[in-house]
C-alpha cells in the first residue's frame, strides 16, 4: 500500500489521503505541524474529503488547528475561513496559509463567540473531551502522534465523556445554524451514540452518514441540514 510520511515512522496512506494526493492543487500543498496543535491526521483527510466534495463557496473550518481543511477549500477556490480557541492553533494556520500564499481568514473564537459570517459549509471536527486547555491540547497532540495509544484514549474517552461531549455538541449545533446559509450544510465528526441524542433534539435538521472514519469506524462523517418541516 502507498505510505505516508510521519515523524515516528511511515503509515499507510489512509483512503481519503490517497484521494486527496490524487488532486493535484491538492497535491502540492505544504504544512507545517507545531507541538499543541492537532497534528494532520485521518480524520482531518476524511472530513476535507467530503468537504471538497459538497463544493461549497463559503466555508468555516470550526477548530481548524493546522488549517488543513480551510487551505485546501481555498486552493480548490472556495472563500475560506478558520476559526479555534487556541492562539497557537491560529499561528500555525496562519502560517501554512502564508506557505502556500492562500487569502485564507483565520481567527481566534471559542466556537462561534467572534463568529458573524454565514456559509454555505461548516465543518467541525471536535476535541475528544468537551472541555480543553491549552495544557490537555499539548498533551493530547503528543497522544495523537502515536495510532495505538490515540485509539485507546479515544475508547476510554467514550465510556466517560459522552455525556460531556452531548451537551457541548448540542450547545455547538444550534450556534452552527444560525450561521449556516439556505440550503447550507454541517460537517461533524460524532460517535453514532452522541448523533443518537442530537436527532432527539433537532427534529428539524436531517442527518446522513458520509463516511465512517477509516480507524475509528464508531466515528462518523455527519452531513447536517435544515429541513422545511
Amino acid at each position: 500500500p502507498a505510505m505516508r510520511k510521519n515523524k515516528y515512522g511511515d503509515l499507510p496512506m489512509t483512503t481519503a489521503q490517497a484521494e486527496l494526493s490524487a488532486i493535484p492543487e491538492i497535491a502540492r500543498l505544504k504544512f507545517s505541524s507545531k507541538l499543541g496543535v492537532c497534528n494532520i491526521n485521518f480524520d482531518t483527510y476524511e472530513i476535507t474529503y467530503e468537504a471538497i466534495m459538497l463544493q461549497p463557496k463559503h466555508l468555516l473550518d470550526m477548530g481548524t488547528g493546522s488549517g488543513y481543511t480551510a487551505i485546501c477549500l481555498a486552493q480548490l477556490g472556495a472563500e475560506a475561513e478558520g476559526a479555534d480557541i487556541s492562539p497557537r492553533a491560529i499561528a500555525l494556520a496562519d502560517e501554512n496559509a502564508r506557505r502556500n500564499n492562500l487569502p485564507v481568514h483565520f481567527f481566534c473564537s471559542d466556537h462561534f463567540q467572534a463568529v458573524t459570517g454565514h456559509y454555505d459549509l461548516i465543518t467541525y471536527n471536535p476535541p475528544i473531551a468537551g472541555n480543553c486547555t491549552e495544557l490537555t491540547r499539548i498533551f493530547g497532540d503528543i497522544l495523537r502522534r502515536f495510532q495505538s495509544v490515540s485509539q485507546l484514549i479515544i475508547r476510554i474517552s467514550n465510556k466517560f465523556s459522552r455525556s460531556n461531549r452531548v451537551d457541548m455538541l448540542t450547545e455547538w449545533l444550534i450556534k452552527a445554524t444560525q450561521h449556516l446559509t439556505p440550503d447550507g450544510n454541517i460537517l461533524l465528526i460524532a460517535s453514532k451514540i452522541e448523533m443518537q441524542a442530537l436527532k432527539a433534539c433537532f427534529p428539524k435538521l436531517s442527518f446522513t452518514s458520509r463516511r465512517e472514519l477509516s480507524e475509528q469506524p464508531s466515528y462518523v462523517i455527519w452531513q447536517i441540514q435544515i429541513t422545511d418541516s
